[in-house]
């Protein structure tokens, strides 16, 4: 972790000295809308669904992990200042797999899990408008603070027996991150963003058994991932 904020530390100096042209136009300020795929980084988090079948095909049972993939949606405002700018962007990153329900002659099996997080980040910007046209690429890193909600619920029946374990656990750790993208200027004040991030947010989680008051513990889970997005700005 600490070799990590060193190399962030250093690309954010070599982002406030880098030289180039400044970005074009009068416009200091900017606000946007990005929407797109996340995919995380920890298999934990990722997860798999498996199911069982006899000889003939029929379901015998099945287990679900993890969240999948999930999607990101984020506002931003932006502010211009010489040769780098800063971004400050809050949305939900929304983490939610279909519950899995299996139901046999002899026993019924439900799970259902969710992972919401709400990430509050700045970010510092250097634009390189080397292109010289419609299009102006732009690289940055950053870091902020990552409000997760975590939920896991599984029940099991069979004839008089009933079993139930439902999880739940919040944490608000700092991550950090490095995005690179590019602009496509549209019309008057708007354009249009194709945006790659990566974030590293790792915590230890604790999550509590609503029925038994049970505390079960994850330490070093990193919840960060891969995000895509498509975005619409406006400048003024």
């Amino acid at each position: 972790m600490k070799t990590l904020f060193a190399a962030l530390l250093c690309a954010l100096l070599l982002i406030l000295i880098s030289s180039g042209d400044l970005y074009a136009g009068d416009k200091l300020y900017r606000f946007g809308l990005q929407i797109g795929p996340f995919i995380p980084n920890n298999w934990q988090i990722q997860g798999w669904t498996s199911i069982w079948r006899d000889q003939d095909g029929s379901i015998t049972g099945g287990n679900l992990e993890g969240f999948g993939n999930g999607v990101d949606i984020i506002l931003y405002g932006q502010y211009r200042f010489r040769h780098w700018e800063l971004r400050f962007d809050a949305g939900g990153r929304l983490l939610i797999r279909r519950k899995l329900d299996i139901i046999t002659e002899t026993s019924e099996t439900r799970y259902e899990n969710r992972l919401i997080i709400y990430p509050f980040t700045l970010s510092f910007i250097r634009r390189t408008d080397i292109l010289k046209t419609f299009f102006s690429p732009y690289f940055g890193i950053g870091g902020g603070i990552y409000f997760a909600d975590w939920e896991e619920k599984y029940s099991y029946s069979s004839g008089y027996s009933y079993n139930r374990v439902w999880l739940k656990g919040s944490s608000a750790p700092f991550g950090v991150h490095f995005l690179t993208g590019i602009d496509y200027d549209l019309w008057w004040n708007l354009c249009l963003q194709f945006e790659y991030r990566y974030s590293y947010v790792e915590l230890n989680w604790e999550l509590k058994d609503q029925d038994t008051d049970e505390r079960e513990k994850i330490k070093n889970l990193d919840i960060g991932g891969t995000s895509l997005k498509l975005g619409l700005g406006y400048s003024f």
